[in-house]
């Protein structure tokens, strides 16, 4: 009797907690099985190779060149091309880089939806949305293309340019001549000099935005003169210039389109040049003259034309040409004086040109 007493049934209750137990015990074996067994493959799998890594680097690449982050970069890159080049390749070639640099980062941006407006009615649903990013973006540039054509044509044409101004002596019959070497210079560098018969021309360099930051500063100003004659720099004839036509210096503080100074510096030439014992000293004359380059001449639109010529030539006072012959031959027959026991120098003559039978 005692023995069916002891050996009761369970009560759902114990039932319930048996089971948890033994649910608990078998997750804790099969975990503990699982981790050995996860121990041992991973201490029999070999390690991957250069080529496994280098494929599974390769199935990567279609995903990462057809993310919009990798378009944003490529068009950064692209714009910051355009401006690094900007100064040294026509303007052409950098309005294509920014054009391309920001269609592409449009591209990247993607369109995505800014607002949305959604009904739900008996006779249907509709929804109404406004599109943003690249849409709105490409919306607003569009609108600067078009309203800012003229700006951007200047702001585009940053590349280095030159013109050709010829030099002419301000009085007539005094040209300039052989007797004069001459040196020509902008900011202290030396600027190409060309002589064409009985005149010079100059080379001088320029870019278009330096006109159109001039000319927006005289605009902010008042001063009224961007296409007035005086502004291109032209002094109307009189008798004291002997008729003829030259751009004049600007005084100091004065507004003027586009001013460059030139420094001329020139001087006689002695026949006897290279003989030392010749007075050859010639004093030199130099002349600073700050002039006013109207850049917006009509010569300057002509696309085909690399080095245009300006209408008026720059006129410098040189000394009567009969007069530096005169000096010249005076100051070439003055002989050097000689120290007492010295021997006069030899002439400096031009090497012997070898021939073939010389060693």
């Amino acid at each position: 009797m005692a023995d069916s007493d002891s050996e009761k049934p369970l009560t759902a209750a114990e039932l319930a907690i048996a089971l948890d137990d033994l649910k608990s015990s078998i997750l804790e074996q099969a975990k503990d099985i699982a981790s050995r067994e996860a121990t041992r493959i991973a201490d029999a799998k070999p390690p991957v190779s250069p080529g496994d890594w280098a494929w599974r680097t390769l199935l990567l690449l279609p995903r990462v060149f057809s993310s919009g982050l990798f378009f944003i970069a490529l068009g950064a890159a692209t714009l910051y091309a355009a401006y690094a080049l900007g100064s040294g390749v026509h303007s052409a070639f950098t309005f294509v880089l920014v054009v391309l640099g920001v269609a592409v980062s449009l591209y990247g941006t993607g369109t995505q939806g800014m607002g949305r407006i959604e009904t739900n009615t008996s006779a249907g649903k509709y929804h109404a949305a406004i599109a943003g990013g690249a849409g709105l973006l490409a919306l607003a540039i569009a609108y600067g293309i078009t309203h800012y054509a003229e700006e951007m044509k200047t702001a585009f044409q940053i590349e280095q340019r030159y013109v050709r101004i010829p030099v002419r002596a301000s009085v007539l019959g005094n040209e300039v001549s052989n007797l004069y070497m001459w040196e020509f210079s902008v900011g202290g560098i030396g600027i190409p000099t060309l002589r064409r018969g009985d005149y010079l021309e100059v080379i001088v360099p320029y870019r278009q935005t330096d006109y159109a930051r001039e000319t927006k500063k005289q605009d902010a100003k008042g001063d009224g003169s961007a296409n007035s004659q005086d502004a291109v720099g032209v002094e109307l004839p009189d008798s004291a210039r002997a008729e003829r036509n030259c751009l004049k210096a600007v005084p100091p503080g004065t507004p003027k389109q586009f001013t460059r100074t030139i420094r001329a510096t020139y001087e006689l030439t002695s026949p006897n040049r290279n003989d030392p014992t010749k007075n050859n000293y010639v004093p030199r004359n130099s002349k600073i003259i700050p002039i006013s380059i109207h850049a917006d001449h009509v010569v300057y639109k002509d696309g085909a034309l690399d080095f245009p010529e300006y209408p008026v030539p720059l006129c410098i006072d040189v000394q009567d040409t009969e007069q530096a012959k005169a000096d010249s031959r005076t100051a070439a027959a003055r002989e050097l004086p000689i120290a007492e026991g010295k021997a006069p120098p030899k002439p400096s003559e031009p090497p012997p040109i070898p021939t073939s039978g010389s060693e």
